[in-house]
């Protein structure tokens, strides 16, 4: 949340850090979305450089940069952001059944969420300083004035940012009848300070501040200031007509008003005129003057432009109309100001009660350089009807989805803001959600948690290809994380059933050449049971007869696990890379019965017979002389392949007459 605008700072500190770190005088750029940069090499260069000292950009260095830039996770911000979302969310809820009270709470809302915020940072600064002063070396690492230069910016900003908001809360929700009362109420709460009379004050600084009381409408103090001068019958007359004078309220009728401000006129009129010490004392004759709408009198007393229109609207034309609000606030800038530029605030100002809310808007979007002003202030002016609603063709959308979708540019640098930026991207009928799918494929699925969270965006916004598409993404990097239970879940919810095939083969080939514990053996066989349309069945089968055999061999259940062995091979159901690894612990088997045979405890009825030993051969015999060999024989040896050879041709003949 800074002053200046967030495109332009981004330049000049990609500028001054970045940027030297190659060639600058060839340097081009382009923003991407949120925190990206974009840096590449060309023929010319986007940032000026004198020809001289222009070189050409050497080819190993022609690349494209992809610059971002830390994103602070202040606490005071993020629990403002958080309180205005709620706002926000509740509003567009509403939106068809809005009424007056409900916009009215939701800028007296965004009010308190302004001025917690500038409490908190203020709060901040004070601790900081007493961090400086404790810890030395903190101050030298950290230039303490720009520290505080940097958070007196930002206070300075909420500050603006509140009046602005309160502004169009007066002149559009509270006070929409009586503008003249909405905006004096507004300058009172925003420009006047108490003015308290103090011992050391001459007299002339005690009359100066009664005077001021009264132009900024304060009369009760300007009544107090003056019961501290010797009372006399002149100024408690002034004290009663001040006491006097009629204020609007809310339930007060224009016509009744009007009569009554009008019946006050006439008598401070009758006393000004009928009292010869006031016109003579020029401290009296200056409060009856301002009183009676002396433009003079009020011009030489004010210092503002704001301070002058909102004196006039109490003492010359209270019952001033909404649409002349614009050009009489025009006329109460002196020939000096006018000669002067007037500052971007003034001009926000001006086009507030001008009520050109879009050209306001667009100021303090380019001026001030604030998305999050611009989106909520839009939002709430385009629920009240106080903005066009039409699409503008220099922006490709209306006034009020522009600056929102700019304002989920400003939390999409910052990841954990994500929930946050959902509801606001959700919120632009036209463009939100084509942005939203673009910004969900392109986030960085890092875990389980992320991916979980993407899919339940997508879920809840019916982002139906986007939602395959993150399966598909975190599928593929689960199965190269050998995170394979994961992988195929999130592959069968993509419907990607080829690459849940390739997936599975790869956690074969992770089987064949190392040891997996068995549990993980069940998730993956618990994740394909989860294929409703069956499409992996056979190799759900093999990897429950080979978790089956693996608990068999841990059990040295040895019948068992041959008897499955033969199962596996002469039903196909096991992978050709399996086949040596099944006939190899199969001759492990064998070896056991040997043992046997010479315990003289060797059955008739053999696991392993002639005509087993003779299957396991020709499977051999089919693997090695494939076109494939190289494929299904790498998880063993050459040596280890010649063992198995010769372990069952030497188990031939023990085994003949076996059945």
């Amino acid at each position: 949340m800074q002053i200046e605008n967030n495109q332009e700072k981004k330049q000049k500190q990609f500028a001054t850090e970045i940027i030297p770190k190659i060639h600058s005088q060839n340097l081009n750029f382009c923003w991407g979305i949120g925190n990206e940069l974009f840096l590449f090499g060309g023929s010319t260069s986007a940032f000026y450089c004198p020809k001289k000292q222009r070189k050409e950009i050497n080819s190993q260095e022609n690349n494209i940069y992809i610059l971002s830039w830390d994103t602070t996770n202040n606490e005071s911000i993020s629990k403002f952001l958080s309180q205005t979302h709620s706002i926000f969310v509740k509003l567009q809820m509403k939106q068809n059944q809005l009424s007056n009270t409900d916009t009215l709470e939701a800028s007296q809302g965004y009010r308190i969420a302004l001025q917690n915020l500038k409490q908190n940072l203020i709060k901040q600064l004070d601790e900081s300083n007493e961090d400086f002063q404790l810890n030395l070396d903190l101050a030298n690492s950290v230039n303490p004035k720009a520290f505080k230069d940097e958070i007196e910016s930002e206070a300075k900003l909420v500050d603006i940012m509140e009046r602005v908001f309160h502004l169009c809360e007066n002149f559009f929700l509270l006070h929409s009848k009586y503008p003249s009362f909405s905006f004096v109420r507004w300058f009172q709460l925003n420009f006047t300070d108490q003015l308290e009379i103090e011992s050391i004050d001459t007299e002339s600084i005690k009359w100066n501040k009664i005077c001021r009381s009264i132009i900024h409408g304060k009369f009760e103090n300007a009544i107090n200031l003056l019961a501290k001068f010797p009372p006399n019958q002149t100024i408690q007359n002034t004290q009663k007509i001040l006491q006097e004078f009629p204020e609007l309220k809310y339930q007060t009728h224009l016509t009744i008003y009007r009569k009554q401000f009008q019946n006050w006129r006439k008598k401070c009129d009758k006393i000004y005129n009928s009292n010869e010490e006031i016109k003579q004392n020029p401290n009296l004759s200056a409060i009856y003057k301002i009183l009676l709408g002396d433009e003079n009198e009020i011009n030489q007393r004010t210092d503002s432009w704001i301070e002058r229109f909102a004196s006039k609207l109490l003492f010359i034309y209270p019952n001033l109309e909404i649409q002349s609000f614009g050009s009489k606030a025009k006329e109460c800038f002196t020939e000096k100001e006018k000669k002067e530029r007037i500052n971007d605030l003034d001009q926000i100002y001006l086009d507030i009660l001008s009520l050109n809310t879009s050209r306001a808007l667009l100021r303090i979007y380019s001026q001030i350089g604030n998305t999050w002003l611009s989106a909520h202030l839009s939002d709430l002016l385009f629920h009240i009807d106080s903005i066009q609603k039409d699409v503008l063709p220099t922006l490709g959308t209306d006034i009020r989805e522009f600056f929102v979708l700019e304002f989920c540019q400003t939390l999409l640098s910052n990841p954990s803001r994500m929930p946050i930026l959902v509801d606001y991207l959700i919120s632009c009928q036209k463009m939100g959600k084509m942005l939203l799918s673009e910004i969900v494929q392109r986030q960085n699925i890092d875990d389980e948690f992320i991916y979980k969270k993407l899919l339940n965006i997508c879920q809840n916004n019916q982002l139906d290809l986007e939602y395959k598409t993150i399966c598909q993404i975190y599928g593929m990097k689960s199965f190269s994380s050998h995170k394979f239970p994961s992988g195929i879940n999130a592959l069968l919810e993509a419907e990607k059933i080829e690459i849940v095939n390739s997936g599975i083969n790869r956690f074969f080939k992770k089987i064949v050449s190392e040891e997996i514990p068995l549990y993980q053996i069940q998730l993956v066989i618990e994740s394909l049971e989860s294929d409703k349309q069956n499409q992996t069945s056979k190799k759900v089968l093999f990897l429950k007869h080979y978790k089956e055999l693996c608990e068999y061999f841990q059990e040295n259940q040895m019948d068992k696990a041959g008897r499955l062995i033969l199962e596996i091979m002469k039903k196909e159901i096991a992978p050709k890379m399996f086949w040596l690894t099944l006939i190899w612990d199969a001759i492990v088997i064998m070896e056991e019965e040997e043992k046997k045979i010479e315990q003289e405890q060797f059955q008739k009825n053999s696991i392993f017979n002639h005509d087993s030993i003779m299957f396991f051969l020709t499977k051999v015999k089919e693997i090695t002389s494939s076109h494939q060999a190289n494929e299904y024989t790498q998880y063993i040896s050459k040596d280890q392949l010649q063992v198995i050879r010769f372990n069952l041709i030497r188990a031939l003949p023990i085994r003949i007459g076996l059945k």
